[in-house]
């Protein structure tokens, strides 16, 4: 009878062993440096900037996008914030503000994307006694001197054109920064009626009857708002100077105008984007190939977009 038990629990404990044991052929789920075909790591190239700044113009390329850049006043700098503008520095061609409802800037051209971490962080002691860079005339001191309660960050320029929509933008920020990043909106900003230096400074969230501004809002970050420094280039180049302007969301984006994109479209099909893409692709390298002496260039295009 002992020698029956020993034997059965002896099958047993086998039996749990084997069942809890690795297969040598099972397939196992591919880690995130797999660059396999159909592996979710060989999406995050569509992520990637340097990727997407090789890849052939499309027809979005032709729109105009909506761009900020960064208040000159750097008076903030001990908080380690900055202040974002649609009138910010350097302007437009270096004299145009930023236009929400039909774009300022070809989105062929390459501009970082502004990226932002909200947080709800409380807003630091900074002034609301101005409305620089707006005309005295508008007095709603609060309301251009919004904050953000986040992180905000610029990525590496990036073609306009190639960001297929604001959750693939979401994405870029994602993988340029980590979780949580997302493209900022020109409506991130909130006010308080009647906020000051101090006034309305702690818990600036919890209050009641924020609004939304619009116009230029703070965040913690520092963008090179004093000295507009550009990327690893001297700043007397003019077109390299405009890339401290940056992509950021329209509030009016219903129109389906001022964005790289239709506005109408909604979430990131990766797969229509490329699709997109490969035909894009497949039509440069048939433009190629009429010139023989672009060979180069062909194998180039052949390694960038795979």
């Amino acid at each position: 009878m002992n020698q029956k038990f020993l034997t059965i629990l002896s099958l047993l404990i086998l039996k749990t062993i084997h069942q809890k044991a690795p297969l040598t052929n099972q397939k196992t789920e591919a880690l995130p440096s797999d660059t396999t075909k159909g592996s979710t790591a060989s999406k995050n190239h569509y992520y990637n900037i340097d990727y997407l700044n090789k890849l052939p113009p499309n027809k979005n390329c032709t729109r105009r996008g909506l761009t900020w850049g960064t208040t000159k006043n750097c008076k903030y700098c001990k908080f380690g914030i900055c202040q974002i503008s649609c009138r910010g520095k350097p302007l437009v061609n270096n004299t145009q503000y930023c236009n929400r409802y039909n774009g300022d800037t070809i989105c062929k051209n390459l501009r970082p994307l502004l990226c932002i971490k909200k947080l709800n962080l409380d807003r630091p002691a900074y002034e609301v006694n101005s409305n620089d860079p707006y005309p005295s005339i508008f007095q709603n001191y609060e309301y251009y001197n919004s904050w953000s309660g986040a992180f905000i960050r610029k990525t590496k320029p990036v073609m306009g054109c190639q960001i297929w929509n604001k959750k693939h933008a979401d994405k870029i920020c994602e993988y340029e920064f980590g979780c949580g990043w997302k493209m900022a909106r020109e409506n991130d900003g909130r006010y308080k009626v009647g906020m000051s230096l101090n006034v309305f400074a702690a818990g600036f969230f919890a209050l009641s009857g924020l609004g939304f501004s619009g116009e230029q809002f703070y965040g913690y970050g520092n963008l090179g708002h004093n000295n507009h420094e550009t990327w690893e280039v001297h700043v007397d180049s003019n077109e390299h100077q405009e890339w401290n302007r940056f992509w950021i969301y329209p509030r009016f984006f219903f129109f389906g105008n001022g964005l790289c994109w239709n506005g109408f479209q909604d979430g990131f099909n990766f797969q229509d984007f490329k699709n997109t893409t490969e035909q894009s692709r497949s039509a440069k390298l048939e433009e190629l190939k009429k010139n023989p002496k672009l060979v180069e260039d062909i194998k180039d295009l052949d390694v960038a977009t795979k």
